[in-house]
């Protein structure tokens, strides 16, 4: 099961650094056409292209975390925000893109759900674990 997260969270990966790419470029893709007809999709579309590419690094990242002001952070969640940070200040300076601090208010929005909800399933396993009298082996 663990590959296949590893294998997802590559593939999402790689989507994202692609459909940015292709804006980019200005190509047209069907997904930039979606976008494009809903209403604030743009944002939508960063709420849950981040979310989800978070929640599955998390989960590719067995859930790895660090502290910072007494906050646990996923090294996952500091990686992609960083990733979304460095996108929107990138496309300042691309001439068919423009940088929006909203796109990236909604994709940091995104980031955020994804590590409330691991932390929620990360405590849920934790209790199943000890429930259970050992922890679970997820490869």
């Amino acid at each position: 099961m663990y590959r296949v997260v590893v294998g997802l969270a590559i593939v999402v990966s790689i989507f994202v650094v692609w459909v940015s790419h292709q804006a980019s470029l200005g190509n047209k893709n069907i997904f930039m056409d979606i976008v494009r007809v809903t209403p604030y999709g743009d944002k939508i579309g960063h709420f849950f292209l981040f979310a989800l590419l978070s929640m599955i690094v998390i989960g590719a990242t067995k859930f790895k975390s660090f502290s910072f002001l007494n906050f646990r952070i996923y090294w996952a969640v500091a990686a992609i925000t960083m990733f979304a940070l460095a996108d929107e200040i990138f496309q300042h300076f691309s001439p068919n893109r423009t940088l929006d601090i909203f796109d990236f208010v909604a994709g940091v929005f995104g980031i955020i759900a994804a590590q409330l909800v691991s932390m929620k399933l990360e405590n849920h396993k934790k209790k199943q674990e000890k429930k259970q009298g050992h922890p679970q082996i997820s490869e």
